[in-house]
């Protein structure tokens, strides 16, 4: 899996703020009061760790699990079984909740640690004295494959490409290509090990950046294409092998037409193009824009999209039907993409968007609410609509939902380019992200995190307002009458939350219960008036509770009724 190539940092920072947003609310339990929620249109629930709905995927949640840190930059990993390979540029790892410079573990731009509890493996340090761009592992699993901009591991002469056995995570030096340049990515087949790069030449035959050698022998084969006016950063293959997708900033692959930053290949000809849909809707390329990633789950083809002020660029995701070419869905969120892994029903994205307005999703707001990583279901649920601030329009194609799905990922400051999370990937119920963030969601977690199922403890959020900035409005109108306002809270992976009203410290016996459907961006206004109260001083307490069973609460707020 790939690192990202060619990033240009936070993309039109001066467009319009956006509309959206649904509300939903259902009364459980009214005794003697009368409610009014203001502004609540009807409009389809979406999903998070409960869905509201049938047929919405579940997300996993959005609470990081304690996970080894580092103190660099993680630009790609690789999930083999219950084992995380992570590749970047760094120089030591240390466990959750140490602080950076204590407890520190030499590692040199690679790392292994375990899915499940994420804890730092012992026995795999390798030495590598240069940047890990790619990390890929074999279809059986028993081999990683690593590229970057390296010359030696360990020692050894390893010219930007190596070869580890992970079962016993030593290297396999059966196969040594040597390589010119950085590789930015690799694609590995039954038989085939596909890179691309920067590179111009490979075991001193001469090559475009693209190149495949045999898998067992490393013989360089003659399958060649040729990026032109730019480079190709990533690469995927079909499951049948028929089919590679490359992606990259270039103008085009072999100067034929509708080629521009991704196209696919024939694996057995390279002068043979697939002639894709999606070819004449993305066009990113140049300078200033790159399909950035490609990555495949079986029958699917996703990739991700970055531009810089290009407004005629995606910025956002895509996926592809691998067998037809078909264009399942382009998820027009604007804000670079990075990285992309499906799990179960949902798609998660590495990046920073800001607005999904054209697919139903979070507005733009002022100032401008990054959310380095989203999800989106896997299956088209809509058609994109009209972009509004004079950004590529891919209105009338079909479209994702954004999902309630949004871990707080901080930027960081090991690269210029202070972003969060480079590399999203998946595997045996967990989603776990790696780049620069230092924290997630407010807890130090630096550059690696893990998210799982909400039937693991601590996987979820609570809601996100409590305390002494939960608190109603409280008013006595007339006699025994009392009017209590709110704003919904939110969560960052429950959309539908349950409110409880209590009077006078009565926890066991709320006077009111309803469920509200909110975001942090859409959260409405919510009032009820408590009738038939007992002349005195009242308490009165919001207390909140999402799916998962976590409950926060807010202060007391005291009235006088008459």
């Amino acid at each position: 899996m790939t690192g990202p190539v060619g990033p240009r940092g936070d993309a039109s920072a001066a467009r319009p703020s956006g509309q959206g947003g649904r509300r939903v609310w259902q009364p459980l339990a009214v005794a003697g009061l009368l409610l009014v929620l203001s502004g609540i249109p009807g409009s389809p629930a979406v999903a998070d760790t409960a869905p509201p709905s049938e047929g919405t995927p579940a997300t996993v949640g959005a609470q990081s699990l304690p996970t080894t840190q580092i103190d660099g930059v993680a630009w790609t990993q690789a999930v083999v079984g219950d084992i995380v390979f992570v590749g970047g540029e760094f120089s030591s790892a240390r466990p959750a909740g140490a602080e950076q410079g204590t407890n520190e573990s030499p590692r040199s731009n690679l790392l292994a640690y375990r899915l499940s509890t994420g804890e730092l493996i012992d026995g795999f340090a390798p030495q590598v004295n240069g940047a890990v761009r790619t990390l890929e592992v074999s279809p059986e699993g028993d081999r990683l494959y690593v590229g970057g901009n390296f010359t030696s591991i360990d020692g050894a002469n390893r010219y930007r490409f190596a070869v580890y056995n992970t079962a016993t995570m030593k290297p396999v030096t059966s196969v040594q290509p040597t390589i010119n340049s950085r590789v930015d990515d690799i694609a590995v087949t039954a038989d085939r090990v596909y890179l691309v790069g920067r590179f111009t030449s490979m075991n001193r035959q001469a090559r475009s950046g693209v190149a495949v050698m045999d898998r067992s022998s490393g013989e360089l084969l003659p399958w060649a294409p040729v990026p032109v006016n730019g480079i190709a950063s990533s690469v995927a293959v079909s499951p049948d092998g028929a089919t590679v997708a490359l992606a990259g900033n270039f103008y085009s692959i072999n100067r034929r037409a509708n080629t521009a930053g991704f196209a696919g290949v024939s694996s057995a000809d390279s002068t043979e193009l697939r002639s894709w849909p999606i070819n004449r809707v993305v066009t990113n390329r140049g300078r200033n824009a790159l399909v950035s990633n490609l990555s495949s789950d079986g029958g699917s083809l996703y990739g991700t999209a970055s531009s810089y002020g290009v407004r005629s660029a995606l910025e956002g995701t895509f996926r592809l039907d691998w067998a037809s070419g078909r264009t399942e869905w382009i998820a027009d969120c604007h804000g670079d993409a990075y990285g992309i892994a499906a799990l179960d029903g949902a798609v998660y994205v590495a990046g920073h968007s800001y607005y999904c307005g054209n697919i139903g999703g979070m507005p733009k707001s002022s100032p401008i609410n990054y959310r380095r990583g989203i999800a989106l279901s896997e299956q088209a649920t809509g058609v994109a609509t009209a972009d509004p601030y004079g950004y590529l329009n891919v209105a009338g194609q079909p479209s994702p939902t954004q999902l309630v799905w949004y871990p707080d990922f901080a930027p960081g400051s090991v690269t210029s380019l202070k972003q969060g999370p480079w590399s999203v990937a998946t595997g045996s119920g967990y989603v776990v992200y790696a780049g620069e963030f230092p924290t997630v969601s407010g807890v130090p977690q630096q550059g690696l995190a893990r998210f799982t199922s909400a039937g693991t403890e601590g996987s979820t959020t609570a809601p996100a307002v409590s305390k002494g900035r939960f608190v109603p409005t409280a008013r006595a109108e007339g006699f025994g009458r009392v009017r209590l306002d709110w704003t919904a809270n939110y969560d960052l992976d429950s959309e539908r939350l349950r409110y409880d009203v209590i009077r006078d410290g009565n926890r066991n016996a709320p006077v009111f219960t309803t469920e509200m459907s909110s975001t942090f961006w859409d959260r409405p206004g919510m009032k009820v008036t408590d009738t038939g109260v007992s002349a005195g001083e009242h308490r009165y307490r919001l207390r909140v509770t999402d799916p998962d069973g976590n409950v926060v609460w807010g202060d007391t707020v005291t009235v006088m009724v008459w």
